[in-house]
């Protein structure tokens, strides 16, 4: 059966589809940008990179995951703040390595990536920093020191939010009217803000101190600056090294 809407698995999805009803289907950004080119779901967001490889059969919509300054959930770990010479990245991790490399890259900063199949407590006995994504990432933000926090690092770097992730569909498909159900579940939400946050406390365990916080950190429709930061990560991820 296709699924009508797609969802990532992470907490930064919790808040804008908390009244989204319907047939939703929940699984990582690299599965769900498989799915979508597939056929086997008609909308979802995807990795912001994926989409630029790919927009000649995908069409984008508003909503989006971005962030203008920090973002917590897209963050370089390790126990001691700095990076190091040796850093693991997740193995779920597609726009946030972009990212990443991008910004080691411009800012001639030398060290070496491993691509790791380790949750960050096994890395961290390996390597010097890792870099984690989504719910993972919020955990280790309450274990360990952030040598780098990507949108922080991005917004510094270019001075444009990071977009993580971008709503689409394949170009055969019109979901304009999905796209708008969500951003008015995220207005709501926000309007419902304490609620949200005691749920998605109750639901994941993390303090709801953190998530008030992370949730205020988060942008989830693209405007004039997220449409200029994607052009930026198209460009910059295409430029020869």
């Amino acid at each position: 059966m296709v699924r009508l809407i797609g969802k990532f698995g992470f907490l930064n999805n919790f808040l804008p589809y908390y009244y989204v009803d319907g047939a939703v289907l929940e699984t990582t950004p690299r599965k769900m940008a498989e799915l979508l080119v597939e056929g086997k779901i008609l909308y979802a967001p995807i990795p912001s990179i994926f989409y630029i490889k790919n927009k000649k059969i995908l069409r984008s919509y508003k909503f989006c995951i971005s962030s203008d300054g920090e973002v917590m959930s897209v963050a370089v770990f390790s126990k001691d703040g700095k990076l190091g010479k040796k850093v693991a990245v997740t193995s779920e991790s597609m726009t946030s390595l972009e990212m990443f490399k991008i910004i080691l890259r411009e800012l001639k900063i030398g060290c070496k990536i491993f691509e790791v199949k380790m949750k960050a407590e096994e890395a961290l006995k390996e390597f010097d920093s890792v870099l984690l994504i989504g719910d993972e990432a919020l955990e280790a933000f309450l274990k360990y020191k952030v040598a780098m926090d990507i949108g922080q690092a991005w917004k510094d770097l270019t001075g444009l939010p990071a977009v993580f992730g971008i709503s689409a569909s394949l170009k055969s498909v019109d979901a304009r009217e999905i796209d708008r159900k969500i951003l008015e579940s995220t207005k709501k939400a926000y309007e419902n803000f304490e609620e949200v946050v005691k749920k998605a406390s109750n639901l994941s365990g993390f303090p709801e101190s953190l998530l008030a916080k992370y949730f205020k950190l988060l942008n989830f429709e693209l405007g004039v600056k997220e449409e200029k930061g994607l052009k930026v990560l198209e460009e910059l991820c295409t430029r020869t090294v």
